[in-house]
């Protein structure tokens, strides 16, 4: 996340492509992780959801995207208390306001699911 102003590495298709790419990687790590006991699990989750909500405005719809689906997969492993106010409110937004309907519909997936 410290470098996520750098248009060098992160700039253009390429940069975009890796990063989203590298979101869901990360996201597929958490999940195989899941079933290894480990206290640093949760502390795992914890940063998957941090890295996850720095991309939330990318300017890509692939990132956004990425990025949301990290995040989902990160609240389904972490207890709903510790998920932020902030979370759910720029979720309600992009359920709404996003240009991207994938974007809109997995916003309003995950919104859903941690205001059970």
């Amino acid at each position: 996340a410290e470098t996520r102003g750098e248009e060098m590495i992160w700039g253009g298709a390429n940069g975009e492509r890796f990063l989203a790419e590298y979101l869901r990687c990360l996201s597929v790590m958490l999940f195989c992780a899941r079933s290894y006991p480990s206290s640093s699990f949760q502390l795992m989750a914890a940063d998957v959801l941090e890295l996850a909500w720095s991309f939330r405005d990318a300017k890509s719809s692939e990132v956004r995207h990425a990025a949301l689906s990290s995040l989902a997969m990160s609240c389904s492993f972490l207890p709903i208390d510790s998920i932020s106010r902030n979370v759910a409110t720029s979720l309600s937004r992009t359920s709404t306001q996003d240009d991207d309907k994938r974007c809109r519909d997995l916003a309003s997936l995950i919104l859903q699911n941690i205001e059970r």
